[in-house]
């Protein structure tokens, strides 16, 4: 019923199509018989039209950026459970790889305790002292990348002459807050 309610509220809209976030509703709006389609970036899930990005180009243009500042140790840090995280973290290996690297991918916590930053800072700065040193590492998007600074100077780590950190989505605002200032692949969104 509450649905029904806000199939009724958007037909009033007067719209001539629908973008939504949520794959998963695109075969609900379908009802409403509007051009439909998702931009969450989570192919995995759709049931229909959606706008994903070039992962592939992604994780090609953060190691050419690590590869070109002479980077030989390679780690990948996002989250298990996002689809579209996974995507970019097999690019970056599958890219580097070709080139002769391997890559150290930092595991996400199952534990819903763990996944809360006081606790999670910590398994992050554990998994940051086990790489080889200096190390670039490619993180899923720019908020990943800014935890994972701040985990490295926590842990005593120099950003960027040890660890080096590359984001994605060039949140300009973000970058630029992070000290030292995160780069970050643009994808154009």
């Amino acid at each position: 019923q509450d649905r029904k309610f806000h199939f009724d509220r958007m037909k009033k809209w007067g719209a001539d199509g629908i973008i939504t976030r949520q794959p998963a509703n695109l075969r609900d709006l379908s009802a409403l018989h509007l051009p439909t389609i998702a931009t969450d970036d989570d192919q995995q899930n759709s049931t229909g039209p959606c706008i994903i990005s070039d992962y592939g180009a992604i994780g090609a243009m953060a190691a050419e950026h690590l590869l070109e500042r002479g980077f030989k140790n390679f780690a990948y840090c996002g989250f298990n459970y996002m689809y579209w995280s996974l995507e970019r973290g097999r690019s970056f290996h599958h890219h580097l790889r070709k080139r002769g690297f391997e890559v150290h991918f930092y595991e996400y916590p199952l534990s819903k305790t763990q996944q809360r930053w006081e606790n999670e800072s910590i398994l992050l700065k554990e998994w940051l002292k086990t790489l080889p040193k200096p190390v670039g590492i490619m993180a899923c998007n720019d908020d990943r990348g800014q935890q994972v600074i701040e985990a490295c100077k926590s842990a005593g780590f120099y950003v960027p002459e040890e660890t080096a950190v590359v984001g994605v989505d060039n949140d300009t605002l973000l970058c630029g807050l992070s000290n030292p200032t995160l780069s970050s692949v643009s994808i154009n969104t």
